[in-house]
């Protein structure tokens, strides 16, 4: 991802990314429950971190479905595949990733997931068209990410600079070619949109 200050990697901020005090205002499960998903459907999770989304993900497909967690920092991906294993989710795969190639064939997705990690890219465009190469004709983008409209200086999160608001955000997928799909709740701090491709 882009080199922004907030993002060198520090193994330290893998507990900070699965803290109770995370949860309280950015909760995995009603989020994912939240997204047009059925079981046996295939998805992708880009930028998963440390599975904070994956894990609910992979539970609402199902061991019919698959979920793909795709980063690029390998200890991250440890400790997913760990998690996988506790969690007894076969369907859970967490794959090695670069920024601007993803390592899934075209047209695989039924969904693809972004949670806070649109706002690092340092090409968004570029990480963008992969993200639309690996879903299917119909498939959706589902897109979380820090509110740049808060009425106040954030407590939580990257600078105010460093966030993606809704409105650019969504312009920069509809130039891709996706059409808006609704909105959906992602917490107070946080907007979250569908798009459909095709």
């Amino acid at each position: 991802m882009a080199d922004h200050p907030h993002r060198k990697f520090d193994p330290a901020h893998m507990d900070r990314l699965d803290s109770p005090e995370r949860r309280a205002f950015h909760d995995p499960e009603s989020i994912v429950q939240a997204l047009p998903l059925q079981g046996g459907e295939r998805v992708a999770d880009v930028g998963c971190g440390t599975g904070y989304f994956a894990v609910p993900l992979a539970r609402r497909v199902g061991r019919e479905g698959k979920v793909w967690a795709l980063d690029i920092e390998p200890l991250m991906l440890e400790r997913l595949r760990h998690k996988a294993a506790e969690h007894e989710l076969p369907q859970l795969e967490a794959l090695q990733s670069d920024e601007n190639r993803l390592p899934l064939p075209e047209g695989c997705t039924d969904l693809v997931f972004m949670a806070n990690v649109l706002h690092e890219a340092a090409d968004r465009e570029r990480f963008l068209e992969e993200a639309v190469r690996i879903l299917r004709a119909g498939g959706v983008l589902a897109v979380v990410e820090w509110r740049t409209d808060l009425p106040q200086p954030p407590e939580k999160g990257p600078p105010l600079a460093h966030r993606l608001g809704r409105e650019e955000g969504g312009g920069l997928i509809r130039a891709l070619g996706l059409r808006e799909a609704g909105d959906f709740p992602a917490g107070p701090q946080h907007w979250g949109a569908l798009f459909r491709k095709g």
